[in-house]
């Protein structure tokens, strides 16, 4: 279920659940540009349709009509249970009312699923939401010679969130310095970083950061 929990995680980064005049409706921006990640999250959550295309990018988009219930039950199973998230929870509980009331169904809210070491929902996430940094800088003296720093950076507006990651893989979580009040995680090169992104590896562009960020690890002093 690992391509599950990813795409969960990255629906959460920068989808959006809605109720849309008398229907469901949930959608995905392409995110950091790249279609081919999109493609990945149609694939792992087995619905929905691309719309748009190059060079504006694209979208995945669920608007069931009417008669297709089941595609609507499909998508909330997938995601019950395993939304981490306080919005996309309260998204999800009136979705929920919304089609157990017109369709005379009966699905049981689950509650906030589980963010853990052994789960892709934070990959996921990072794919959508975070970025990595490398930066060349000299060392004090007496060394004076070029060394490598490097950080992963998530920002959300929610912090509750980028708390939880902060336990799961230490960091920092402070107010971030941009003009819509959101808050940001920042965790230097670090090796529980390393060896979770080594066991549930991105998906999309962010891939070709961690590659850079990988090198720099590689000529940074070890963190835990």
């Amino acid at each position: 279920m690992e391509p599950v929990w990813w795409a969960v995680g990255l629906f959460e980064a920068g989808g959006t659940l809605a109720l849309v005049g008398e229907g469901v409706r949930a959608s995905l921006g392409s995110p950091a540009g790249c279609p081919r990640t999109l493609h990945r999250f149609k694939g792992a959550v087995g619905m929905g349709t691309l719309v748009g295309g190059e060079p504006r990018g694209c979208d995945w988009v669920l608007s069931p009509k009417g008669n297709e219930v089941n595609k609507i039950l499909k998508f909330i199973n997938l995601i019950n249970g395993r939304l981490i998230t306080l919005k996309y929870n309260l998204q999800l509980m009136e979705v929920i009312k919304f089609v157990n009331h017109k369709y005379g169904t009966h699905i049981v809210y689950l509650g906030p699923g589980a963010m853990a070491p052994n789960n892709s929902w934070l990959a996921g996430f990072v794919e959508g939401a975070g970025g990595f940094h490398v930066a060349l800088g000299a060392s004090p003296p007496p060394g004076s010679r070029l060394v490598a720093a490097g950080g992963i950076v998530v920002t959300q507006k929610e912090r509750y969130v980028l708390d939880l990651i902060n336990k799961l893989l230490p960091g920092r979580v402070s107010l971030s310095n941009n003009p819509r009040g959101q808050y940001q995680y920042l965790a230097y090169t670090c090796t529980r970083w390393s060896k979770y992104l080594a066991r549930y590896p991105l998906r999309g562009v962010k891939h070709i950061q961690h590659m850079c960020w990988l090198k720099c690890n590689l000529r940074s002093p070890r963190r835990p």
